[in-house]
């Protein structure tokens, strides 16, 4: 009998399910009186599948063990790369015990063909099959040491005579990883560039154009025909959540998952305090720590504007469902069967993905990650004009030390040297930004001015304000921009 390469379409379902705060038995201690059993809480887990449907045992086993070890959204990451060597175990009717060196290369050929139907291009690069194939071939070591049975090796070097012959190999970071002589050659790893402003831009009139009713196909909402005051509300509070995105990643250069992580609670104050409590990801914890990043009475009047509409939505959300519970998330989600619950870093980045593609921005110019590097740089190269006009000379190696630790503060990593190539990035386009002081501070109430005059025509159209005539938007336009230029004087930059 033929058997089919897959069994099931390929790429045509989630194999996995990502889990929140899972409460697992972890040990027992007896007592006099009883057993007590111990519990373990996992902050982020996952569970797979294989593709029809049943529990994949080893896998989720292997989760599960290694979960504590891990930060952030890193178990359902190693879900998803994992769900490729699951697909061809499932395609091929082979269990992980039956893996051979010819099924590693024909896990790899796949990995490195595969095609995107839609755009007609390779699906991932050679670093993203290589990230699989390594997380692969970690998870069939540990297989290997606590599941598999066979005779012969599943997996390891040459002098075993494993079924599956691997070699160790040591990163940039001095960490080692095992590796397979078919793995491709990975692709230039060269560091992004901040985002572009002109992309940012592109960004905003997106979120504009997608916040009308008139834009959205049928489709889309169907869903809400009966109750079409809830789609309503959906757009209102879908539009000030995109809006608050971009605005926070440009502000405070804050990690994707840590935006996910945000509390309202720990923000309440921020009116008072005009602090943002931000957790840090990227630490070997349990609970991420939280870091207070300190902003201007502006910023936190934007924050406060997002914190009305995420409450118009809550408001709503238990209106439309009587038995909504409220959730203390900074982020909500707006997709159906999940409104007014806590969106997860995948929605996140899937809706800044339909951001983009609707501003016609490519992975290669826009992501997350280039937000973070624009505020960084920012930061480095503002950090070194102060200083030098401070001492009247340049800055010294020492001096750099000094003030990526003061960005380290700010950005939440561990150590301020991995900020050191930021130095060289400011420096290259200090011919660009210069005058940096200056014109941060005019950049900052720039920024505020384009956010309140977004504001006032979002308003303007959906209704949200009485009608006004031109000469009172002007007026009111003026009085911003007076109480501008006055901010900027007293700084004495006027």
């Amino acid at each position: 009998m033929q058997v089919q390469e897959f069994m099931v379409p390929y790429n045509k379902k989630k194999l996995y399910v990502r889990q929140s705060d899972l409460r697992i038995p972890d040990s027992v201690q007896e007592t006099v009186s009883g057993n007590i059993i111990n519990y373990q809480t996992i902050r982020v887990g996952a569970f797979v599948n294989w593709p029809d449907s049943r529990p994949c045992l080893a896998v989720n086993m292997y989760l599960l063990a290694n979960a504590h070890e891990w930060t952030g959204e890193t178990p359902v990451t190693y879900a998803s790369e994992l769900s490729e060597l699951v697909r061809y175990c499932h395609g091929k009717l082979k269990s992980f015990s039956d893996l051979t060196d010819g099924d590693i290369f024909a896990l790899i050929e796949h990995l490195t063909s595969e095609i995107n139907p839609r755009s007609g291009m390779r699906k991932r690069n050679n670093n993203t099959a290589c990230e699989i194939l390594n997380r692969s071939l970690s998870f069939l070591m540990w297989y290997q040491e606590n599941l598999h049975r066979g005779l012969i090796p599943l997996i390891g070097e040459e002098k075993s005579g494993p079924a599956i012959l691997v070699s160790q190999k040591k990163n940039d970071r001095g960490n080692l990883y095992w590796t397979h002589r078919y793995a491709p050659e990975p692709n230039s790893t060269d560091p992004k560039l901040p985002i572009d402003l002109s992309i940012i831009e592109a960004i905003d009139a997106s979120i504009e154009y997608l916040s009308i009713l008139e834009n959205h196909p049928e489709p889309e909402m169907r869903p809400f025909k009966r109750n079409p005051e809830f789609f309503d509300s959906l757009l209102s509070y879908h539009y000030a959540r995109r809006r608050f995105m971009i605005w926070i990643m440009q502000r405070t250069g804050l990690r994707p998952a840590e935006m996910v992580g945000l509390s309202l609670i720990d923000n309440k104050d921020v009116l008072r305090k005009n602090v943002l409590v931000i957790p840090t990801m990227k630490r070997r914890k349990l609970l991420p720590p939280p870091r207070t990043f300190a902003i201007t009475p502006k910023d936190s009047r934007v924050v406060m504007r997002y914190f009305a509409a995420r409450g118009a939505w809550i408001a709503a959300c238990a209106a439309n469902d009587p038995g909504f519970a409220p959730s203390g998330a900074m982020f909500l989600g707006v997709a159906p069967g999940s409104c007014g619950a806590p969106i997860s870093k995948g929605g996140l980045d899937r809706d800044f993905r339909t951001l983009c593609t609707h501003a016609g921005h490519r992975d290669s110019e826009a992501c997350f990650s280039m937000f973070r590097h624009r505020f960084i740089t920012w930061e480095v190269l503002s950090h070194i004009r102060v200083w030098e006009a401070e001492k009247g000379r340049p800055a010294s190696e020492q001096d750099y030390r000094s003030i990526l630790e003061k960005v380290r503060i700010k950005t939440g990593h561990a150590d301020a040297m991995s900020l050191w190539h930021y130095i060289d990035l400011a420096q290259d386009l200090a011919g660009v930004w210069v005058n940096v002081e200056r014109a941060s501070a005019r950049l900052h109430a720039a920024d505020h001015l384009k956010v309140d005059l977004e504001e006032l025509r979002h308003d303007l159209r959906s209704g949200n304000v009485p009608h006004m005539a031109a000469e009172q938007i002007m007026s009111l336009v003026l009085g911003r921009l007076e109480g501008i230029i006055g901010d900027a004087r007293a700084a004495g930059l006027g």
